[in-house]
């Protein structure tokens, strides 16, 4: 039989407002010795506090919906596992959801997950929002509840977005390598339709472009971000012998790159120097860990519950809430690449 508030109060001499008030930790006047002791009975009689009841008493049920594109991509899995392990310290469930990079799936989950009356939504968008998202240049983005856009950079949007600096990203990793020597260098990246994509190819660019390198158009080569087209494409990039290294769109990218490399007795980094993007922990495990831009999942959690609870529980303003924060990425050197 489940235990009820009415039967903690009882036994321990208060009333069920009293015991209510302690257990939710809201404000109130009851004595050190009162809490304690209302603790100590609620643990004893293995009180559960009703979710439904407390939902209706508070138009709260803290819950915190989030969408990820790809829970198979270690990046994102990883983003999951921090925001969830953040929020539960929090005492907020999460309920996470994959959109599999599909804009109607995306739309079909942000659906349902409002009628759960979550009180607040993080969101990575699928890809397919942007491949759709001609109307996203002229249209605000809105939804019912406090929302987080997370790491996939949108235009133009009034809700506020947590995300890396892509651009500098990108920009430190070619740097790096041109100031190994490096004079031809390819890139390895993803579908531009994708503003991060974009962003971090102009960084690459913007790197040539000071040192006055003058990049031939045979060296981008477009991939998904997956393991599977890093192998598949790589050919694209080893086939141009006078190249000396890659930067890759993720570290996925680059672990299937290194695997077709060593199919074909291409040595990493003694004949080509690769860099990944993310470096996600999959990296430590690899026989030569991989020199990749760091995007701390652990950062981007933080900033993105910091920002969305503090709405949430009414201890911001709209203003502080409204605004975007951008992360600053950093270059984490590996045995993927050498000087030349």
């Amino acid at each position: 039989m489940k235990v009820t508030l009415k039967e903690v109060a009882e036994k321990a001499g208060v009333s069920p407002t009293t015991v209510s008030l302690v257990l939710n930790n809201r404000p109130n006047r009851v004595s050190k010795a009162n809490k304690e002791k209302i603790f100590r009975i609620a643990e004893e009689l293995k009180y559960v506090p009703n979710q439904v009841a407390r939902s209706l008493a508070t138009n709260r049920t803290n819950l915190i919906g989030l969408i990820i594109p790809n829970i198979e991509n270690p990046f994102f899995a990883g983003i999951a596992m921090e925001i969830e392990q953040q929020l539960t310290r929090r005492n907020y469930v999460t309920v996470i959801m994959n959109s599999n990079d599909n804009n109607e799936t995306q739309q079909h989950i942000i659906s349902k997950l409002n009628g759960m009356n979550i009180d607040g939504l993080i969101i990575v968008h699928a890809n397919g929002f942007f491949y759709e998202n001609s109307l996203i240049q002229i249209q605000q983005v809105s939804y019912d509840v406090p929302t987080i856009h997370l790491d996939r950079y949108l235009e133009k949007v009034a809700t506020p977005q947590v995300y890396y600096d892509n651009e500098q990203g990108s920009y430190l990793s070619t740097q790096y390598l041109i100031n190994l020597g490096h004079r031809r260098i390819g890139n390895l990246g993803a579908n531009m339709t994708l503003v991060n994509s974009l962003h971090r190819s102009n960084g690459y660019l913007r790197a040539l472009r000071e040192y006055d390198i003058s990049p031939e158009e045979e060296w981008y080569v477009e991939t998904k971000i997956t393991f599977e087209d890093g192998y598949r494409n790589a050919d694209k990039i080893l086939e141009q012998k006078e190249l000396t290294a890659v930067v890759c769109a993720n570290d996925l990218v680059a672990l299937g790159f290194m695997r077709r490399a060593q199919e074909l007795e291409i040595r990493v980094p003694e004949d080509i120097s690769v860099v990944g993007y993310d470096n996600i922990e999959y990296n430590k495990f690899s026989t030569k860990p991989l020199t990749s831009v760091e995007q701390n999942p652990n950062q981007l959690a933080l900033v993105a519950i910091d920002k969305l609870l503090k709405v949430i529980e009414g201890q911001d303003p709209n203003k502080e809430f409204n605004n975007d924060v951008v992360l600053k990425p950093k270059l984490i050197i590996g045995e993927t690449t050498r000087a030349i």
